[in-house]
């Protein structure tokens, strides 16, 4: 099993422990750092049986491509990959198999916002995944002040209405035909993850989507 992990300096005490549960069943694995790999694309060849992407960026998307041309096992394929780190292409891809999404918008200017916040409270995400405003990686916006204080954000930018909820972000994660769910406090970095039950609602959307 080979970890794709882009730069070395990113925090890989995770994929650490799994190769340390992997070993203890007889299972080889290790992490490829690409920072300083040089990729011969006429020459690059497999020599895993299994690849885990983590922590890509463009280099490693395209790294990732030609593992797959070459006929590499991946978790996850490129395409799903390409579709979670761009908030835009997923919320289409959500929309084309019929899942329910909360109201979204694309707009190219801070100015358009204006508009959007006299209809009802909204959340301004990184389109894409490896980028944040500042220190936080969502905004919710309330008022013209809230908008102001966003500075230099990039576009498009990617708006959704804001669903006041418990205050726990959930996530689903698939493995073949099993679905798991896991949350923890929003906006927190450093919190305790902890399983919840599903419903069977949630387990047909999970695996609906793939």
């Amino acid at each position: 099993v080979d970890f794709i992990v882009c730069q070395r300096n990113v925090n890989t005490t995770h994929i650490r422990k799994v190769i340390d549960c992997l070993s203890k069943r007889g299972i080889a694995a290790k992490i490829t750092f690409l920072d300083d790999k040089i990729v011969k694309i006429q020459e690059e060849t497999l020599d895993s049986d299994l690849y885990i992407p983590k922590v890509l960026n463009e280099f490693g998307m395209y790294y990732v491509a030609l593992l797959e041309k070459l006929g590499a096992h991946l978790i996850n394929s490129y395409k799903g990959i390409a579709i979670c780190r761009d908030k835009i292409l997923a919320t289409l891809f959500l929309k084309s198999i019929n899942i329910c999404i909360p109201p979204t918008y694309i707009v190219n200017s801070v100015e358009a916002l204006k508009e959007l916040i006299n209809l009802h409270p909204i959340i301004v995400k990184p389109f894409r995944i490896s980028e944040s405003y500042g220190h936080r990686k969502t905004c919710i916006i309330q008022n013209w002040k809230d908008i102001c204080k966003l500075g230099d954000i990039g576009k498009p930018i990617f708006v959704q209405k804001f669903l006041l909820t418990n205050g726990w972000d959930r996530k689903l994660y698939v493995i073949g035909d099993k679905v798991y769910g896991v949350m923890r406090p929003s906006f927190l970095r450093k919190s305790q993850i902890k399983r919840f039950k599903l419903s069977e609602e949630l387990v047909e959307t999970a695996l609906k989507i793939g």
